[in-house]
């Protein structure tokens, strides 16, 4: 199967299971906020910032140096995946027991003794973690998108069932909690199946510290940008209490959602094709522009469209109780919309071999933030909020730099495609605004709000066609394939790609 045709079944099981498993959660979290209080939401919201922070320590980078690294000899990827088992192994049980000793000292920094029960409990899912990475790996590796997806569509589903079924109960806001728990033991033992690996009693030093040597750079990159993602919430949370956090953490999931999306498929499919690449900058830097084009196509509409319309969809699907999270929204949706497009640059550096790049990228990111943040809080948990898009938009105009100077592409090719999709959102956002102005006066909330979205669709795939043509044919001739498969043979695809690529550079 060529790289094309293989790439393209991939974003087809990962779209499958990365929209259902959103979509599930969304649901899922719509079921939860009309039965759970907010400030339920903020109270686990404190535990899990706490434990997903410290989890960040176990993962030290082995796994992206595993996909990095080409393999000629057989028992010696054996050997590096036994090296990486029993290393999460030792890091992940010492986590475990690290959270029940720290869990009164971070309920007493929250104000809140309940948190210390729900951050020992959700330290449980640490000890799932050995059974579930290397298998995972294993199935990234091979580009086996389609199990690998199926494991994550079974989590996604054993959260949502476990989550409404013990909030149906009364269990308050443990319901989050068992589910999360439920949810990631059903993807470690569905992972194990698929990848039918076990492990064996063999640990290689040397591969460990060649491993580490790599990641090295992106475990302090995920270190800090986990302990820059916990900053907000913590502080909110310590300052505003478990109320307003739950306003936020909800708005900020939502936000998020979109750019959760992208970055997950950028992540599972782009950085094995990248690396695949990664000797080939000619090609690697063609993949980056497409990349870009293809994700920006996107998050540009769901961006605008959800600061258009936050008001409508609040009230509508969480209820008059959920009114309090209106302002969050309509800020982070700019800051979801930044996320969207990052992560396919980050990629690319880690694919030609500079994560140390993602390291000095991240500490400008949070140190930017965290003077942000600083200055900011005077004015409310609002300021955290403006403070997120100002150093997001920052961080966005310096890793777009290094890739140009890296790729040794140009500034325009690579901004070209988001500022086209801008134009045609910008289309869709002012037809959005004028129908709903129309439609208040007319219809009840929640037809409002479904006739706007039909309108900015309809208005999104016109203005796609006058300022970003290109992508908008080439966006539908994707979706049709990964939809009912690809109707070329790989030899007349192959010379489709040749003809498209011919078409750009002349474009160019």
């Amino acid at each position: 199967m060529s790289m094309t045709r293989q790439v393209t079944s991939g974003i087809k099981w990962a779209s499958i299971s990365l929209v259902l498993i959103r979509v599930t959660r969304f649901v899922t979290s719509v079921v939860l906020a009309r039965l759970l209080a907010p400030d339920m939401f903020g109270l686990v919201a404190m535990a899990n910032v706490a434990v997903e922070t410290l989890g960040i320590i176990r993962q030290i980078g082995l796994g992206s140096a595993y996909i990095y690294k080409h393999f000629d000899d057989e028992r010696l990827e054996r050997r590096a995946q036994n090296t990486i088992f029993f290393s999460v192994l030792v890091l992940s049980s010492l986590l475990f027991t690290v959270c029940q000793f720290l869990a009164p000292v971070i309920a007493g920094f929250f104000k809140s003794s309940a948190v210390t029960g729900i951050i020992r409990v959700l330290a449980v899912s640490f000890l799932f973690d050995p059974l579930a990475t290397v298998p995972n790996l294993v199935l990234l590796k091979r580009l086996d998108f389609a199990r690998q997806s199926k494991c994550e569509i079974a989590q996604g589903l054993s959260y949502a069932a476990v989550g409404i079924s013990l909030a149906f109960l009364g269990l308050g806001a443990w319901s989050l909690v068992f589910a999360l728990l439920a949810s990631r033991l059903v993807f470690a033992f569905a992972v194990a199946a698929f990848a039918r690996w076990r492990p064996r009693w063999e640990f290689d030093w040397a591969q460990a510290r060649e491993f580490f040597s790599y990641g090295k750079f992106l475990w302090a990159f995920c270190l800090i940008t986990a302990v820059g993602e916990a900053l907000d919430k913590a502080l909110i949370g310590r300052l505003w209490g478990a109320l307003s956090l739950g306003f936020y953490y909800v708005s900020f999931n939502l936000a998020r959602l979109p750019s959760g999306i992208m970055a997950n498929l950028v992540e599972k499919i782009s950085f094995p094709a990248f690396s695949k690449l990664n000797r080939e900058h000619g090609r690697l830097g063609e993949a980056v522009v497409d990349s870009i084009a293809a994700v920006a196509f996107i998050a540009m509409p769901v961006g605008l469209g959800l600061f258009c319309l936050a008001e409508d969809f609040v009230l509508t699907v969480y209820g008059p109780a959920w009114s309090g999270a209106i302002p969050y929204i309509r800020i982070l949706a700019f800051f979801g919309l930044i996320q969207c497009i990052v992560p396919v640059t980050w990629t690319a550096l880690k694919a030609i071999g500079n994560p140390n790049l993602l390291l000095y990228m991240s500490m400008f990111y949070h140190g930017l933030l965290i003077g942000l943040l600083l200055a900011l809080q005077g004015i409310g948990s609002i300021g955290i909020c403006y403070a997120l898009v100002a150093a997001a938009g920052a961080s966005a105009f310096l890793s777009f730099a290094l890739v140009v100077r890296h790729l040794k592409l140009t500034v325009r090719s690579l901004v070209e495609p988001v500022v086209r999709s801008g134009l045609a959102a910008a289309g869709m956002a002012a037809a959005v605004i004028y129908m709903k102005k129309w439609c208040e006066s007319v219809f009840p909330r929640p037809l409002v709000l479904l006739t706007c979205v039909a309108c900015g669709v309809a208005a999104y795939a016109a203005a796609g066609l006058v300022f970003n043509y290109r992508i908008s044919i080439r966006f539908r001739r994707i979706l049709v394939s990964i939809i009912f498969g690809p109707s070329t043979s790989p030899a007349e695809e192959d010379g489709e790609e040749l003809k498209e690529k011919e078409t750009v550079k002349a474009d160019r």
